[in-house]
């Protein structure tokens, strides 16, 4: 009878072991898992809102062009302060005709997106939030900046 007494507590033990072994295992797993996964959610939501703030700066340049007073020109649009729990940065960049550079700030994240305007581009800059594209008459160029 003592023999099965030792049985039971080592197959108690056994399975503790082996269950500790497999939760640790998928934990382990799991976390680079969902590192890649919040990754792809930024990079995804970055793009969408990079193609939105390239509509913008499109959209003030067409006004530019049409308009008689160009010194006017503003288009404001709200975008969320934070993606996947991360801020994120936007810059403007006249290289390459225009470009955007969308940076998540605590991850390694970042999207570029292409602008084409006739009116020039300026090197400016702005974080997540209300993005105000403008024209700036003294330069003669679209810039953004938070509004």
């Amino acid at each position: 009878m003592t023999d099965r007494a030792i049985s039971v507590t080592l197959g108690y033990t056994l399975t503790l072991a082996v269950t500790g072994l497999l939760t640790a295992g998928l934990l382990i797993a799991g976390t680079g898992f969902v590192d890649d996964t919040r990754e792809d959610v930024v990079r995804q939501e970055l793009e969408v809102i990079g193609q939105h703030v390239a509509g913008n700066v499109e959209a003030a340049d067409r006004l530019v062009e049409a308009g008689d007073d160009p010194s006017t020109v503003t288009v404001n649009e709200t975008f969320p302060s934070r993606v996947a729990g991360t801020t994120y940065g936007i810059e403007l960049d006249p290289g390459n005709g225009g470009q955007l550079h969308l940076n998540a700030t605590d991850l390694d994240v970042s999207v570029t997106v292409e602008v084409e305007t006739t009116t020039a581009v300026g090197d400016s800059s702005a974080n997540g939030g209300e993005v105000a594209v403008v024209y700036d008459e003294s330069a003669d160029e679209l810039v953004i900046r938070n509004a």
